[in-house]
């Protein structure tokens, strides 16, 4: 069985969380359910997410969160 997870991230200022979410998405042991954006420019990470998740080939929603 899948474990289900949702990835929050502050994707965009190091390579971590790229390599993370990449990481969810290629996983045979998790079912990444969505990813959530977190610490400034909230909106700008989370068009990141989506262009990283995009070229992956992988659909999943990406939720903006709070930007503070």
């Amino acid at each position: 069985m899948l474990k289900k997870i949702i990835l929050d991230t502050d994707i965009g200022d190091d390579i971590d969380d790229s390599f993370a979410l990449i990481m969810a998405v290629l996983s045979k042991k998790v079912d990444l359910l969505g990813v959530t954006t977190c610490f400034r420019n909230t909106t700008k990470r989370a068009k990141i997410a989506k262009a990283l998740l995009r070229s992956l080939g992988y659909d999943v929603e990406v939720y903006i969160g709070e930007g503070i």
